[in-house]
């Protein structure tokens, strides 16, 4: 896969939510990336307008990015509203909070690549430094066991929501992410785990 020239067919999806710090950190990390997106669609579910104005940075300096402004609350809608807007054949989703390798989207895309049957790709969540002695790193996945997911497989085995890619069409054809479900929604988690179940469920292939 060549690195240089046109941007891969992959749209990378960020929900955010009054965390525009975090946010630009997020970018910043994306716009390192060995291979660049062919958009960053960031969904804002903030009271403010310190997101926007971090987006209106990022785009002036480059970023291929896409901005769009939910009043409604959740993580499901919110993932629901980046994915409908592109028409990129994969997207990538990540959390406003995380730092994404550099060679995150290469590897993504020579996983794909080399398998025309994979529906999801998912990958390792490692934790930032610790600050202040009280830190401690949860819900971590540090394998670099690669896994074959399918049919009847545990959805919390597959990986986690802040680093999945899946193909757009996939994602549609389930129904998206339940908006009742995730951070700021009336059950207030539970929306990558239940994705991964449908997908699963419906023969989805996922590494």
């Amino acid at each position: 896969m060549s690195l240089t020239g046109a941007p891969a067919d992959v749209t990378v999806a960020i929900s955010t939510r009054q965390r525009a710090d975090a946010l630009s950190r997020c970018l910043h990390a994306i716009g390192r990336g060995t291979v660049q997106p062919r958009a960053i669609v960031v969904v804002d579910q903030s009271d403010d307008d310190g997101t926007e104005r971090v987006v209106r940075e990022h785009a002036a300096a480059g970023l291929p990015l896409r901005y769009e402004r939910m009043a409604a609350l959740g993580l499901g809608a919110s993932q629901n509203v980046a994915v409908r807007s592109t028409s990129s054949t994969f997207v990538a989703v990540t959390d406003d909070d995380c730092i994404v390798d550099e060679r995150w989207l290469e590897a993504v895309m020579r996983a794909f690549a080399s398998d025309p049957a994979l529906d999801v790709v998912t990958g390792r969540v490692l934790p930032l430094p610790a600050e202040g002695e009280r830190t401690w790193p949860v819900s971590l996945r540090e394998s670099t066991t690669r896994a074959l997911f399918a049919a009847h497989a545990p959805p919390w085995d597959v990986g986690s929501g802040n680093n999945f890619t899946v193909r757009r069409a996939t994602f549609l054809r389930i129904g998206g992410c339940d908006e009742r479900l995730g951070p700021g929604s009336p059950a207030r988690g539970g929306v990558d785990m239940d994705l991964f179940y449908r997908l699963l469920r419906a023969g989805a292939h996922i590494r």
